[in-house]
């Protein structure tokens, strides 16, 4: 499955994962910055900084580009899709 972000998907604590990959990835924003490209992304597993200085559109460009998909979303060993909801969370954001 492939999943395209627009602008409007980015959100301040969204947990992404990789296509490829089990690390969970969370997107920040840089408190110390006053530029409005202040967007980051930010590895949970260690707090590695992996973009920063980022507009919605420049995030939502490298997050396709680097096949990012939210992680409430996961694809089982069949490639079928499946939903996974966090909390009390009723719908997918």
């Amino acid at each position: 499955m492939k999943y395209i972000w627009e602008p409007c998907d980015i959100r301040v604590g969204r947990r992404l994962r990789a296509s490829s990959g089990s690390e969970t990835w969370m997107i920040g924003y840089d408190g110390t910055s006053e530029a409005k490209h202040n967007l980051i992304l930010v590895s949970l597993a260690d707090g590695m900084i992996s973009l920063s200085g980022q507009c919605y559109e420049s995030m939502a460009i490298a997050l396709n580009d680097r096949k990012m998909r939210p992680a409430d979303i996961r694809l089982d060993d069949d490639q079928n899709v499946e939903v996974v909801l966090e909390g009390d969370q009723r719908r997918l954001p």
